[in-house]
């Protein structure tokens, strides 16, 4: 298996669980008989609703997480 992880096993636990996860979020969203943009941006992301004034700290944290990636690897 070819991939960053030293540990091949902890993967292939992961992709099911992960897949699980984010199934069950439409499976909520369907149980519901109302729309609600709140749910859908906090469950799939909302790239154009970013404000002027999180944009720095979304920067500053995207920052820090390819920093801390690039030590750990």
């Amino acid at each position: 298996m070819i991939g960053i992880s030293r540990h091949p096993r902890n993967a292939v636990a992961t992709a099911p669980t992960l897949i699980s996860l984010l199934a069950l979020g439409p499976l909520f969203l369907s149980l519901t008989g109302d729309y609600s943009q709140a749910v859908y941006a906090l469950l799939f992301g909302e790239v154009l609703g970013i404000s002027r004034s999180q944009i720095l700290p979304a920067a500053l944290l995207g920052i820090a997480a390819i920093g801390l990636i690039v030590l750990r690897f």
